[in-house]
């Protein structure tokens, strides 16, 4: 009986730490035109929004729609700190994301950034999340943006 108790411990600390891989943690990458900018791929949606909460600055958001609209849904007051929205992923579910004032739809990422590229605005905070299986994808093209921008 306590082989099996220890077995199954052991399968629930490796679920835990699995979730944890998974809902990966806010990264901080420097200064981009005076703002502050962060990434985070995979991002629990509770935590997401508390975080977007606590910046203490407006936010030009950069995000999958569904991940948008979740936290729409988790939290209706998450309008409140955001400048902007651009979602990268073609879908016009996020058109109906009630009260965010400044939302823009592109086709893809690259898109994203031309639009990103016109909303510069101090103080302010950069903040892009990718989720799902393209996530890494979406976060190296991020970084590659970064690299060629950021003085």
């Amino acid at each position: 009986m306590k082989e099996i108790k220890t077995r199954h411990n052991l399968l629930e600390a490796r679920k835990k730490a699995l979730e944890q891989v998974t809902h990966g943690s806010i990264r901080p990458h420097g200064k981009l035109w005076g703002m502050d900018v962060f990434s985070w791929m995979n991002p629990d949606v509770e935590a997401l929004a508390l975080t977007i909460h606590a910046f203490p600055f407006p936010i030009l958001w950069l995000s999958p729609s569904g991940l948008l609209m979740a936290v729409a849904e988790c939290d209706a007051a998450i309008a409140t700190n955001i400048h902007t929205v651009i979602t990268y992923d073609q879908s016009s579910a996020a058109e109906k994301s009630g009260e965010i004032l400044h939302l823009i739809t592109t086709n893809d990422i690259h898109q994203a950034f031309q639009k990103m590229n016109a909303l510069q605005f101090k103080p302010g905070i950069i903040l892009f999340c990718s989720e799902g299986a393209d996530s890494e994808m979406y976060q190296k093209a991020f970084s590659n943006y970064l690299e060629l921008h950021q003085i």
